[in-house]
This record gives C-alpha cells, sequence and structure tokens, in this order.
C-alpha cells in the first residue's frame, strides 16, 4: 500500500483510486497509474477513476499531472473520472476551467455508472 493513496482497486475493466490525504502535494500516485497504461503492451484498461474524497487541496503539479493523465487516457481511448471533489477543489477547477477539460460527478456510484457499472 502508497502513502500517496489507500485504495487502488478495480471494478470491471475501470481502475479506482482514492487518495487518503487531505493535502495532495505530489503526484506519485498519477505518475504510476501513468506508468501502467503507459507500458507497451499497456498492463491494462486506461479506464480510471479518481476518488478525492479525502482530499481538500491540490497542487498545482497535481493539476498538471491530472491534464497529462487525461491526455494519456483519451489517446488510449479510455476515459478518466473524478468524482467527490469537496466545493474548495470544484471551485479551483472552474476558476482554471479544467471544468470543462475533466468529466466530474458527485460520487464513486455515478462515476462507476458513467462505465456502465455499478458499486
Amino acid at each position: 500500500m502508497s502513502a500517496t493513496y489507500d485504495a487502488h482497486f478495480k471494478v470491471g475493466n475501470v481502475t479506482v483510486i482514492r487518495f487518503p490525504l487531505r493535502r495532495l502535494l505530489n503526484a506519485a500516485a498519477i505518475d504510476a497509474r501513468l506508468r501502467e497504461i503507459s507500458a507497451s503492451p499497456p498492463m491494462e484498461s486506461p479506464d480510471t477513476i479518481l476518488d478525492f474524497s479525502q482530499v481538500e487541496f491540490i497542487s498545482s503539479a497535481v493539476l498538471n499531472k491530472l491534464i497529462v493523465l487525461d491526455r494519456a487516457i483519451r489517446s488510449l481511448g479510455g476515459r478518466l473520472v473524478l468524482c467527490e471533489l469537496s466545493p474548495r477543489l470544484r471551485d479551483l477547477l472552474s476558476m482554471t476551467r479544467l471544468d470543462h477539460v475533466f468529466q466530474i460527478v458527485d460520487d464513486q456510484r455515478a462515476a462507476l455508472h458513467e462505465f456502465g457499472l455499478t458499486a
């Protein structure tokens, strides 16, 4: 288990990553996911849900890595869905106009539904 996420599990072909930190300052878990989907051949489906239920703050470096991850996933025909964002994180994504880049849903159940799965 990593210090950068407390859950990394599969539901169907979708990888769900939940971060345990209130302040997400480094992008180690995102970098690890990039390595997983960038392997040749890819080690697994690129479809990913990121659960931010415990996170209150993310650094600009993490924002940048989220953009890189989203582009990598899309280039492989997959989708990235963000869920459980606090009002503060939603405001940050709105102010930076990244709410138009990322697919954002309220909770993990809704995120799984986006992939045709149930919790």
